[in-house]
């Protein structure tokens, strides 16, 4: 449970790094 538990954060992460990087370029291409 522990490492599902883990790989959910790690994915969460990733996951909101990708979303701020997309809106910083769209912010970057507007």
């Amino acid at each position: 449970k522990l490492k599902l538990i883990k790989r959910r954060a790690y994915g969460f992460r990733n996951f909101r790094n990708f979303w701020v990087r997309s809106m910083l370029s769209w912010h970057l291409v507007c």
